[in-house]
């Protein structure tokens, strides 16, 4: 399974930081240092530690799949449905050249990125200031501010668009339910059960494309490698 690391891990981190490089020229820099430090804390290169990973078989052996397993490999929040005691997870991502059988540590890492402020580093909603070798960072608050603001009639007007016309309403009323939960002014940069509630829009659902629900299980064979 060393081949799986270095392949499925060790070169999908190279390919993505050349294609960043590219995009950001501080990047390019930043990766000339052995050590990095980020909002104070130092911590090595990525550059560095995969060198150290690929020259030491222990190191290969240990972030090497015992097993592979069936995985979603797209484990987001977005993509998990809870209610009534249950989960459905929906949207997998398809078939790559390793089939869906993988290690199942990716699926976990990909569920935790997205709560841990994954929306806001995607979307550019965070502050950066990069000096030689030192980054410091923050999230930012503006549109919060704004959304604030606005709803106040200050400076501006508010519009919610909250109607979802794609997803059914069992859909809508399993996301609030999540949301409603984990998402707020701190956590997520939005008070969402206050004032960002998805709506059902599309009630002809409920008439002409009502469909009955069949769940399905599926016994899934475990490959040992």
């Amino acid at each position: 399974m060393d081949d799986y690391a270095i392949k499925r891990n060790i070169n999908r981190v190279y390919s993505r930081m050349e294609k960043c490089k590219q995009n950001d020229s501080s990047l390019e820099k930043l990766c000339r240092y052995k050590t990095v430090s980020i909002n104070g804390i130092e911590l090595y290169n990525y550059n560095y530690i995969l060198q150290n990973v690929l020259n030491s078989q222990v190191y290969l052996k240990k972030i090497s799949p015992i097993v592979a397993t069936l995985t979603h490999d797209d484990l987001t929040i977005e993509n998990l449905i809870v209610g009534n005691g249950q989960y459905v997870l929906v949207d997998p991502r398809g078939v790559l050249d390793t089939g869906y059988y993988r290690d199942y540590i990716y699926d976990i890492a990909k569920f935790t990125c997205t709560l841990s402020g994954f929306t806001a580093i995607k979307y550019g909603n965070f502050e950066t200031t990069i000096e030689r070798n030192s980054i410091t960072y923050r999230l930012s608050n503006t549109v919060q501010n704004k959304y604030d603001k606005y709803s106040n009639n200050d400076g501006g007007i508010k519009i919610d668009l909250n109607k979802n016309f794609r997803s059914r309403d069992e859909v809508v009323k399993n996301i609030n339910l999540i949301f409603n939960s984990i998402m707020d002014d701190k956590i997520g940069g939005a008070n969402y059960s206050n004032s960002h509630q998805m709506i059902f829009g599309n009630q002809s659902y409920n008439k002409k494309g009502k469909t009955p629900c069949e769940y399905c299980s599926y016994k899934a064979k475990v490959q040992l490698v």
